[in-house]
């Protein structure tokens, strides 16, 4: 995609180090699960806001479970191994290491498929701040699914397969999407919009580094943030 279509973002600064970010994102994104934990719940909670998202203030009751919830898991995931466990604290830390990275790499894989592939669009707002499409075109424009027709992922991902599904119904059971997801194809071909399916999840993760590789060599390397 040029820089000069209409509707895309203006190129942000581009460094050096982009060009092989299909590379280290690979291994950096089993780090997800280390920052959500440990920093962005803490930053969501002291700042008010989920990235440039300004969120409510948390109520007391909400303060109380954020912190017991941190208490508990804390108790239950590291105190109890490390007090009752026959391992040493190293291989205990190994093995806490391990579980964080591969529940990162599931979280970072699976959203990142559905939106940072090259097949999807990336939209900027117009001057009156506002963004020139409606919201359902831009939900299914800068979405895509994967494994359509699959009980295993939509099982395992809770639907998020279909993440067109779940960005346009956002309040339906996932066991739904199925049933769901041809009615949506027949009203995108009826306007003459695309419907982007991959046909597996690791087609779909290929789409998603070759459009890290592609985007990091050229100069034009558009937002990452994408609508809705």
């Amino acid at each position: 995609k040029k820089s000069s279509a209409p509707g895309k973002n203006k190129p942000p600064p581009r460094e050096p180090y982009h060009a092989l970010q299909h590379m280290y994102l690979a291994v950096m994104y089993g780090l997800l699960s280390f920052k959500s934990c440990f920093v962005d719940d803490f930053n969501a909670f002291f700042s008010g806001r989920i990235g440039w998202v300004k969120v409510q203030k948390f109520t007391p009751g909400e303060a109380v479970a954020f912190w017991g919830s941190k208490a508990l898991w804390a108790f239950y995931y590291l105190w109890l191994p490390f007090k009752y466990s026959h391992r040493s604290l190293g291989q205990l830390l190994a093995l806490w290491t391990v579980t964080e990275f591969i529940t990162g790499w599931l979280l970072a894989f699976m959203f990142q498929v559905a939106h940072v592939v090259g097949e999807v669009h990336f939209f900027q707002l117009n001057k009156d701040n506002k963004l020139s499409k409606g919201w359902g075109e831009a939900q299914l424009m800068s979405s895509a699914d994967f494994a359509h027709g699959s009980k295993f992922w939509l099982h395992f991902s809770g639907g998020l397969n279909y993440q067109v599904v779940h960005h346009l119904f956002p309040g339906v059971c996932h066991v739904h999407y199925p049933a769901l997801a041809p009615i949506i194809k027949a009203a995108a071909d009826k306007h003459g919009l695309d419907y982007c399916v991959y046909p597996s999840f690791l087609s779909a993760l290929g789409a998603h580094f070759r459009h890290l590789r592609n985007v990091g060599q050229r100069a034009y390397v558009p937002s990452l943030q994408t609508v809705g």
